[in-house]
């Protein structure tokens, strides 16, 4: 369904595009700044270079996916200007493999038949990819309970009491792995939220719970 495998762009005007598309990227990624311009440019050879190479190679293929999201998520702090935290980095990649584990998983299950039209798909099976999701998971959670329990979070949100908001989090990963392994639905996130009332709902609930503890109860306290 993609514009050039369905043939619906040309190989030259693809090409055409591509040329236009990456120098108005290049030249307004310049404007905002020296550090943004170099993320821009490790993002655009990182694809080149999976798209050649390293998404042939089983593991390495979902590690690059993973960077790239790091890559992305620099180049926003960049070019706003906002301090990206360490946790947010440790989080976003391995909330990163977990869905490129998934999406793994669902080509593979697609493929059982070994005419996987993805090399990368012949380093892996059903176990280990479930094995893999679970772990990236575990530690996924793990990473956002230290996170929680950080001094320097806990000084900077205000609460010692963020740690409320953990159980929303192992709700919504949970969720997300009964999605993908006993229902067989690797769909994207966002997907996923559109779609499934469970997620949207454990959503809204771990957003509540900042709120609360962020704004409403410091009121509350101040008006008593």
């Amino acid at each position: 369904m993609r514009p050039i495998a369905s043939g619906a762009v040309g190989k030259r005007q693809a090409v055409l595009v591509l040329t236009f598309v990456l120098a108005a990227g290049t030249l307004m990624a310049a404007r905002l700044g020296n550090d943004l311009l170099i993320l821009c440019l490790l993002y655009f050879a990182l694809n080149v270079w999976y798209t050649f190479y390293l998404k042939h190679m089983p593991l390495i293929d979902v590690f690059s996916i993973a960077i790239g999201f790091i890559l992305r998520v620099l180049a926003g702090s960049a070019a706003a200007g906002v301090p990206v935290s360490q946790w947010l980095m440790v989080m976003t990649f391995l909330l990163a493999l977990i869905l490129g584990l998934a999406k793994r998983r669902g080509e593979f299950q697609v493929h059982q038949d070994h005419t996987a039209v993805r090399k990368a798909l012949h380093g892996y099976n059903m176990p280990f990819l479930d094995m893999g999701i679970a772990v990236c998971s575990t530690v996924a959670i793990v990473a956002y309970l230290m996170y929680c329990f950080s001094p320097e979070v806990e000084a900077r949100m205000g609460s010692n009491r963020i740690f409320y908001t953990a159980g929303f989090v192992v709700l919504g990963v949970l969720r997300y792995l009964q999605l993908t392994m006993v229902y067989n639905k690797t769909e994207s996130p966002t997907h996923a939220l559109l779609r499934d009332g469970f997620l949207q709902v454990v959503l809204l609930g771990w957003v509540s719970a900042f709120v609360w503890l962020l704004y409403l109860q410091p009121l509350l306290a101040h008006d008593q």
